[in-house]
């Protein structure tokens, strides 16, 4: 698991992200999460966060490719498959 100080560049466009998540911004929590990956590709969460924000615009082609970038870079953690089988379902398979 990776552990990013408060002041962190990575840490504080994740935790935009997630605001923008809370305030159904998704275009805006998109874009942020995208320069968190920039800052630090290797944090698996990013992808899964970016992938529940793509699929909420309908873009769940993308939004399950995000997932599985969060599987391949952690492939122990249970959330990212259940997020995985959340967005299928919304998209209705």
């Amino acid at each position: 698991m990776r552990f990013h100080f408060l002041g962190d560049r990575t840490e504080r466009a994740f935790t935009r992200g997630q605001r923008h998540l809370d305030r159904w911004s998704f275009d805006e929590a998109v874009r942020a999460f995208d320069s968190a990956i920039d800052s630090d590709p290797a944090y698996p969460h990013l992808y899964m966060y970016k992938g529940l924000a793509l699929a909420e615009l309908g873009r769940f082609e993308d939004a399950v490719n995000a997932v599985n970038r969060a599987a391949q870079l952690q492939s122990t953690n249970f959330v990212f498959p259940m997020y995985l089988g959340c967005i299928h379902l919304d998209e209705g398979q």
